[in-house]
């Protein structure tokens, strides 16, 4: 039994040093944290307070208790909104907006520090539900506006159709009498504007046709 102290002691030493291994790794795992890619971290210093410093992927290493560091997800992100808006004529249309959205990685400190880490739950549904809102206003309009030019082209459409109207019926009283003063109108109108032309003759052929010449001074002479 000679032995029995040293195994004793021996396999206290291995304890010992077992336990400091333990210890050791232990206090390695919580030194070291991972930024995975799409990723940013800042650090909070419990003396120090929030560093201004973002870190970027990889390994990196903290102080145990004294420093926590937070992690970022700097990768863009769809966010969806959704609202109803009803119409004059009582239709309700659904109007759903994708915003992407990203952290700026220089203000992640501020970010943090003024919203969290939930900052997009809190700033997005409200830009997200004011811009839903200024669509809705705007489809209005413009459905309002489709709606006054039909209208408008309806009244157009019906105007030209009764002006037809009463120019057949007023030619089928008149007879040709009607289409023949407008001819002599027109053809007042352009002798008219052609007198206005010098070295230009306006001459009506006898068949309705009509006939232009240009008379050079200086060649009609000759």
């Amino acid at each position: 039994m000679a032995g029995g102290p040293a195994v004793v002691s021996f396999l206290t030493n291995i304890a010992k040093a077992a336990a400091g291994l333990g210890l050791g790794a232990s206090i390695l795992c919580a030194s070291l944290f991972t930024v995975d890619c799409g990723e940013r971290t800042i650090i909070f210093d419990r003396f120090r307070g929030m560093l201004p410093q973002t870190v970027s992927e990889g390994t990196h290493f903290t102080v145990p208790w004294l420093q926590k560091p937070y992690i970022f997800d700097i990768r863009t992100r769809p966010h969806n909104f959704s609202s109803n808006s009803g119409t004059k004529d009582l239709q309700m249309v659904n109007l759903t907006l994708r915003l992407l959205s990203r952290p700026d990685v220089e203000h992640l400190p501020t970010i943090f520090t003024s919203l969290g880490l939930e900052y997009d739950d809190k700033v997005l549904p409200s830009i997200g539900n004011e811009v839903v809102q200024q669509e809705a206003e705007r489809s209005k309009f413009l459905v309002a506006k489709t709606e006054q030019e039909r209208r408008a082209a309806i009244v157009r459409a019906e105007g030209e159709s009764e002006s037809a109207r009463l120019i057949s019926e007023a030619t089928a009283m008149a007879g040709n009498g009607l289409i023949e003063l407008r001819r002599i109108e027109a053809a007042k109108e352009i002798a008219a504007e052609l007198s206005r032309t010098p070295n230009m003759a306006y001459i009506p052929s006898c068949d309705n046709g009509k006939m232009l010449l240009g008379l050079n001074a200086a060649g009609f002479g000759r």
